[in-house]
């Protein structure tokens, strides 16, 4: 078999698979689950965030972390108690809707009155199969970069940027913060090809496939999806609280760099 149709082969089914994928997802995917009902004891308040992925990249997790912000060294640093810190992860078998592509789940949490912050974005490589149609295509697909990356908004103090999200959440009220939603791309990148000896023709090239992984906020708007969810017990009022420092951004996790191609050598 010629290498010009072998490296047509390697370039080619990955697309065809993943525009498979795509197409299927959206009648073989899993049911959407329940939104669990969420209780807010007395002297407590909540929060509510809608966590959405899209995209062709399934062998990623993604996952914020939110912590309660202290003020003890006179800087506003995240909180050392335990129990102050909280994390979710957006996956497919949690998503509450499934829609045109994106599959999303509400993350919502009772917790005391205070100052909070979204501290950290991360993804990380998942090993094993995913679901159903997933598994069976994500595991034919190869993915040369299996990193893990984290953005934090803190300090390695634990003092946050200048550039943290935060909210408040107050006693009887809960905390509409909106939408992030991960998004997952391949990008294509050639890459020189040589022989035994290291020697490249200066012309022979293969492809191979890097996700690019990103992160959006929208905010919350009054009616949207995210008023959905039961949260009930003490609620006295909803308030719409904007992540100013992430709406209107887009957070890159993880870029591919085309390498430089050498000359010959």
């Amino acid at each position: 078999m010629p290498p010009s149709f072998n490296k047509f082969l390697r370039s080619t089914v990955p697309v065809v698979a993943i525009a498979l994928l795509l197409s299927a997802c959206q009648t073989l995917g899993p049911e959407p689950v329940a939104v669990p009902p969420l209780t807010v004891g007395p002297g407590e308040g909540a929060a509510s965030i809608k966590l959405c992925r899209e995209g062709e990249v399934f062998d990623r997790l993604y996952t914020v972390t939110i912590s309660k912000v202290e003020n003890g060294s006179g800087m506003p640093a995240v909180s050392s108690v335990p129990g102050d810190s909280r994390a979710e992860t957006a996956t497919y078998e949690d998503a509450t809707s499934l829609k045109d592509g994106y599959a999303c789940h509400m993350w919502q949490f009772a917790a005391a009155p205070g100052t909070y912050t979204i501290h950290e974005l991360k993804e990380s490589f998942r090993t094993g199969q995913a679901f159903g149609i997933y598994g069976l295509v994500g595991t034919a697909m190869i993915v040369a970069s299996k990193k893990n990356d984290t953005v934090s908004f803190a300090t390695a103090s634990g003092h946050l940027g200048p550039n943290a999200p935060t909210f408040e959440i107050r006693d009887g009220e809960v905390s509409r913060l909106g939408t992030l939603t991960f998004h997952g791309r391949f990008v294509y990148l050639q890459i020189p090809v040589r022989d035994k000896t290291g020697y490249w023709d200066g012309q022979s090239t293969d492809v191979v496939q890097e996700p690019r992984l990103s992160v959006k906020c929208e905010a919350p708007v009054p009616g949207g999806l995210d008023d959905s969810a039961p949260i009930v017990g003490n609620v006295n009022g909803t308030t719409l609280q904007t992540l100013t420092s992430l709406v209107g951004r887009e957070i890159v996790l993880e870029e591919p760099v085309q390498p430089e191609l050498p000359g010959k050598s």
